[in-house]
């Protein structure tokens, strides 16, 4: 504020506005920047050009990205907040900082990382079936990788053969990791192996399986972590799948697994109705199979953790 301002308390009309979203101003006066307010707040907003070149100055620069003008984000960069001192019309100077406040924070949420732990078999791992070792297609190929390229941080838990866990060790292992790097959202795709490694096994069993291992999860995780479980895509006629019960319980995960998000109030999706292409083998996903697995997940991540 100007040296004149210093010690002015804040602005009756400003006041009753400020009261009127329950914010209080009792005890707070006009008072002039100082440098250690740079590293005090998280966001210095000027006024006008002249108001954030002095911020600038006073700061000795802004090496953070906290110094901003108010009026580039309600679109009028050129513009100045008009002093209702003045101009008498205090409802446009709110209006102006109001717009101003709301785009300011809405570019901020727009660059705000969102964080999510893929958790899954070899389909999450990126397994290329055309490598006899375990080898993974490129980090461009995969559906994590795709999701990376799309803003998400990723952290990709998948791992060739894994079934769904059954042992406390292991389903803490992985919400240590969700809570530790504060995920937004873990997504859940397991199912598959349970089905090609116990001959006989039912879809039935498969969730119930499930079942505990979220039941046990919800232990260890916030309760602002987003869950969303994926029923993988069936299983197809291939070199690995020749059995055609085991691509009919394949099929009916799905609805299993939806009837079990039902219950315990998280998020499903159904991998199946996305197109995905499955490779020779009848399991892995090929790379055009990839892409549509992370073209469609984006679009429910999206409903889930919207982009602003």
């Amino acid at each position: 504020t100007s040296t004149e301002e210093i010690g002015n308390p804040v602005y009756p009309p400003a006041r009753r506005k400020l009261v009127e979203h329950g914010i209080g101003s009792d005890g707070h006066a006009a008072r002039q920047l100082r440098n250690e307010d740079y590293d005090r707040f998280d966001l210095l907003v000027g006024m006008d050009k002249a108001n954030l070149r002095n911020m600038h100055r006073i700061c000795g620069g802004d090496f953070d990205g906290k110094i901003h003008l108010l009026m580039e984000y309600a679109g009028r960069p050129d513009a100045e907040v008009a002093d209702p001192w003045y101009t008498d019309d205090f409802e446009a100077t709110w209006q102006d900082v109001l717009a101003g406040c709301q785009g300011l924070l809405d570019a901020l949420r727009s660059k705000m990382s969102r964080k999510i732990v893929c958790f899954g078999d070899s389909n999450t791992y990126g397994y290329d079936p055309r490598s006899y070792l375990g080898g993974r297609y490129p980090e461009s190929v995969r559906w994590t990788g795709l999701l990376k390229a799309a803003g998400w941080e990723v952290w990709n838990e998948g791992e060739n053969g894994r079934s769904i866990p059954r042992l406390d060790g292991e389903i803490q292992a992985v919400a240590q990791v969700a809570c530790r790097i504060e995920a937004q959202v873990m997504t859940v795709m397991l199912g598959s192996n349970d089905l090609l490694q116990r001959p006989g096994l039912r879809a039935e069993v498969a969730e119930d399986r499930m079942e505990r291992f979220l039941t046990t999860l919800f232990t260890d995780i916030p309760p602002s972590l987003n869950i969303l479980l994926i029923a993988p895509p069936p299983m197809s006629p291939g070199v690995w799948v020749s059995d055609e019960r085991l691509i009919e319980e394949s099929r009916k995960l799905a609805g299993c697994y939806k009837i079990l998000a039902q219950k315990l109030g998280i998020h499903f999706a159904d991998a199946g109705a996305w197109g995905v292409d499955i490779t020779f083998d009848g399991v892995h996903f090929s790379e055009l199979g990839h892409r549509a697995f992370a073209e469609e997940l984006q679009k429910t991540l999206e409903q889930i953790i919207p982009l602003k």
